[in-house]
């Protein structure tokens, strides 16, 4: 899903994602502004489409299921040592800020979509989750975390919250799929995410990322990686798959192990500067047609790099 741009004398004003995916027509159920989960029942939020204003404040352990929200420039904060449950839900129609993790909230998001976006998911270190089966559509971020670690520190130890699982996901025309800064302990995103028209498929900062079979389409940067941060991309065989993106991986004073990935029609697979560390082995570079001025599998400026078994 494409930027929708109208040219006005000098002036372009461009629309995002401005046809909703979603059922927005009245009537609602209920209309909510700047409440609280303990303001109603534990199982008030089911099969009900709902119009969303203000602040809501998740206070209390809450499932959304099965419910329509629309957003109205709405903001969902959940308080810390609280758990938000979000299933087969849809949240958009109009444009809203995200939803915040407080300090040890834990979110386990299923078969849900959201669109319309600033930042649908803005956690911390401190937070568990598990996203499956979602689908992010805006020109926002979909996933971001955050953590607490100086540049290039140490490995930090895991949040003790249960599982910490992001797969099957869809991430379309955001400006970035998945944002991971200063977080040291090492997130996993798992099976056969799909990044597609994205500006960033993962961008990280400072971070450690190890990635498994995800696919990116069209993206501007599949992966970006900044501000010594760490990539471990070498699922087997040949599943991380980068398809018609301007640049599937650039590194940026960061390392990386990139293995078993296949860059299809992408101009510049790899790219590498600023005192980064690559190792750059087994992958297949598909570019038509190949001819000396062909852009390259691998570029690279001021880079340490050991690069073995890769196919053109």
């Amino acid at each position: 899903m494409k930027k929708l741009c109208f040219i006005l004398g000098i002036a372009s004003l461009c629309s995002f994602n401005s046809i909703s995916q979603i059922d927005c027509d009245p009537p609602y159920d209920v209309t909510i502004s700047d409440a609280s989960a303990s303001d109603y029942s534990a199982n008030f939020f089911s099969n009900k489409k709902i119009l969303l204003q203000g602040t809501f404040t998740v206070d209390q352990n809450t499932n959304f299921d099965h419910c329509i929200f629309f957003m109205d420039n709405s903001k969902i904060d959940v308080l810390p040592n609280v758990r938000l449950g979000i299933e087969s839900c849809e949240l958009g129609c109009g444009y809203w800020d995200g939803i915040y993790g407080g300090e040890n909230s834990y979110f386990w998001v299923e078969n849900s979509y959201f669109e319309k976006f600033e930042n649908c998911f803005y956690l911390n270190a401190s937070n568990g989750y598990l996203f499956y089966n979602n689908s992010f559509i805006s020109d926002g971020s979909g996933i971001a975390i955050t953590g607490n670690s100086i540049i290039g520190q140490q490995n930090q130890s895991i949040p003790q919250l249960g599982v910490l699982l992001i797969s099957e996901n869809q991430f379309d025309a955001c400006d970035i799929g998945i944002d991971l800064m200063n977080c040291r302990y090492g997130i996993f995103i798992g099976d056969n995410n799909k990044f597609e028209d994205c500006r960033f498929g993962i961008r990280s900062e400072n971070s450690i990322v190890n990635v498994n079979k995800p696919t990116f389409i069209s993206c501007e940067f599949g992966i970006n990686l900044l501000s010594k941060s760490v990539l471990n991309c070498k699922a087997d065989p040949n599943v991380t798959t980068f398809e018609e993106c301007e640049k599937g991986v650039w590194v940026n004073n960061s390392n990386a192990d990139i293995s078993y990935c296949k860059f299809d029609g992408t101009p510049q697979g790899i790219g590498s500067c600023c005192g980064s560390d690559l190792k750059i082995s087994n992958n297949q570079y598909n570019y038509e047609p190949f001819t000396p001025l062909t852009p390259s599998f691998v570029s690279s400026t001021g880079s340490n790099i050991i690069a073995f078994e890769n196919h053109y």
